[in-house]
């Protein structure tokens, strides 16, 4: 059964709990569609499968505001997040994670996965890994909103899809996201703010510092740009106000802002490094759309074809 009522902690904090290693929906809560408030959980220690949050393991139209957690946490599976596994419809607000989080699929700093969910007035210091849809504040946000969040924690990804606040993001809104952590992985999709990007997303006024490595499209602020029709479809598709400074390095299709990008950039800039091979560019490694008022200081490095200051390929159409 769900939590339906107020939980106010009182500021107060819990301390030295334990849970199942094999267990489902771990966490001080395992589901809510109440609020939560007021509450911190540290030097605990969880292990569970799926659905794995400190403060609530999975949130069903609910809410979360000024808790935090300094505890580790560690899962064999899916939706891991240091303050909730799983949110759904709900909203995680005023919160902070410090512990290290550690998962499978959908891993996050804050939260695991975020469907039509907000998170707002948040950040993690924690060092978050796992295998596919790995993110500094969410693994995956699915038609959701992030406002106002950072990440100084390492973020590491073993497959597809890491990056410095978001691994996947689709039909995502971005606003005032800074991640100041070191985002790597082994494989592809890699980007200071968000590994892949699809759909009707948005992301403006957000900032990278930390430095970016992986294998084939790795961007400053954006991996790889899923998007399936053409820029101009769609107004709301937006790329504004971002930067990068962070040192980016890979192989194929990277970029100081963007790997591989079919949007608008605009009133952008990228100051970091930037290293590859094939496709690379200081703002983009290759892309598809206008780029109108944005710039690059830092130096760019290839080995081979389509390098450039700007834009390793522009394949405007």
């Amino acid at each position: 059964n769900s939590f339906c009522g107020t939980f106010d902690g009182n500021d107060k904090i819990i301390s030295h709990l334990k849970t199942l290693e094999d267990g489902l929906f771990q966490g001080l809560f395992g589901c809510s569609k109440g609020t939560i408030k007021n509450i911190g959980v540290i030097n605990s220690e969880i292990k569970g499968l799926t659905w794995v949050g400190w403060v609530a393991a999975y949130i069903d139209q609910g809410t979360i505001t000024n808790s935090y957690n300094i505890s580790n946490i560690e899962s064999k599976c899916s939706y891991v997040g240091g303050i909730a596994g799983y949110v759904e419809r709900g909203t995680i607000e005023n919160s902070y994670n410090q512990g290290s989080v550690k998962g499978g699929q959908s891993v996050g700093g804050v939260a695991g996965y975020v469907e039509r969910g907000t998170i707002e007035n948040s950040y993690n210091q924690g060092s978050v890994k796992g295998g596919q849809f790995v993110g500094g504040i969410a693994g995956y946000l699915k038609a959701g909103k992030m406002i106002d969040i950072q990440n100084s924690g390492a973020v590491e990804g073993e497959e597809l899809g890491v990056g410095g606040i978001v691994g996947y993001c689709l039909e995502g809104t971005m606003q005032d996201s800074g991640n100041l952590g070191q985002v790597r992985s082994k494989e592809s999709k890699v980007g200071g703010i968000v590994g892949r990007f699809a759909g009707n997303s948005t992301i403006e006024h957000s900032c990278n510092i930390g430095n970016v490595s992986g294998k084939d499209y790795v961007g400053g602020i954006v991996g790889k740009d899923e998007l399936q029709n053409s820029y101009h479809d769609e107004e709301i598709k937006r790329f504004n106000n971002c930067c990068n400074r962070g040192f980016i390095n890979g192989e194929d299709y990277v970029g100081g802002l963007v790997g591989s990008f079919r949007r608008k950039i605009t009133n952008s800039y990228n100051s970091g490094n930037v290293n590859g091979k094939h496709y690379v560019g200081g703002v983009a490694g290759r892309n598809e759309g206008p780029i109108e008022n944005s710039y690059n200081t830092g130096n760019v490095m290839g080995i081979n074809k389509y390098v450039g200051g700007i834009a390793g390929f522009n394949d405007r159409r």
